[in-house]
């Protein structure tokens, strides 16, 4: 049903940053991932489309976009228990232009939390106003 193929989507959503996690990958392949993720199931059914595997195709096209080369298709799979199981490399393989269109192949994910967090932190120290009267102020 709907309902179920939206659980299965919410729920290897929440699976992603353990993904992530067993691989090492930085925070910026986990939000990439993240987004993409989120945009392909915007456009498309669970029904279609299985979210296990779009999960894998989501950090594995994620980690190219962000150029970590260090994490390739077989270290994701290896970590997560697929790393004998050449079926799923194929799947994987064979989802990735699927994702790519089905996002419009949008690969620019910004701003990044982290990233924006940081420069507002910046601006924020950076930034002084003038306040007469206010001491300390000039």
């Amino acid at each position: 049903s709907l309902a179920q193929g939206s659980q299965l989507v919410v729920f290897y959503a929440q699976k992603l940053p353990e993904l992530c996690k067993l691989c090492s990958a930085p925070s910026e392949v986990f939000w990439t991932a993240l987004v993409f993720f989120k945009r392909f199931y915007a456009v498309s059914s669970p029904m279609e489309f299985d979210p296990l595997v779009m999960m894998y195709t989501s950090v594995h096209v994620a980690c190219k976009v962000e150029e970590v080369r260090e994490i390739t298709l077989e270290k994701i799979l290896e970590v997560s228990g697929f790393g004998e199981d050449p079926a799923m490399k194929t799947k994987v393989t064979e989802s990735e232009l699927e994702l790519l269109q089905n996002i419009g192949f949008v690969l620019l994910v910004e701003p990044q939390p982290v990233w924006a967090l940081r420069l507002l932190a910046e601006e924020q120290r950076n930034f002084k106003v003038p306040v007469p009267g206010f001491p300390g102020s000039s």
